[in-house]
């Protein structure tokens, strides 16, 4: 409970969320945990290409489609202004 609210059972905080759970087991107490987060984000969208590389290869068996696919899907409409860390948005 924080403040009377139940965390735990909120599925938006990722309490048990396996990537934050290895996050925390993994990063040290020292470092900035906006850039453990920064890092979980770029991960994301990196293991989000790969999910769509293998898709759409074996829809199509073409590799250069599914690298066009993969890249589209990446930097389309939806990771760019949502997915993406701030800081790779400020540096681009």
């Amino acid at each position: 409970m924080v403040g009377g609210y139940p965390i735990a059972a909120d599925p938006l905080s990722a309490l048990f969320y396996p990537p934050n759970l290895l996050m925390h087991l993994i990063v040290r107490r020292e470092l900035l945990p906006y850039l453990a987060m920064e890092g979980q984000a770029t991960l994301h969208v990196l293991w989000a290409a790969f999910g769509m590389y293998v898709l759409a290869r074996s829809l199509t068996g073409s590799w250069p489609g599914a690298v066009i696919a993969a890249l589209s899907w990446v930097f389309g409409s939806f990771f760019v202004p949502e997915g993406f860390p701030a800081s790779i948005q400020l540096n681009a």
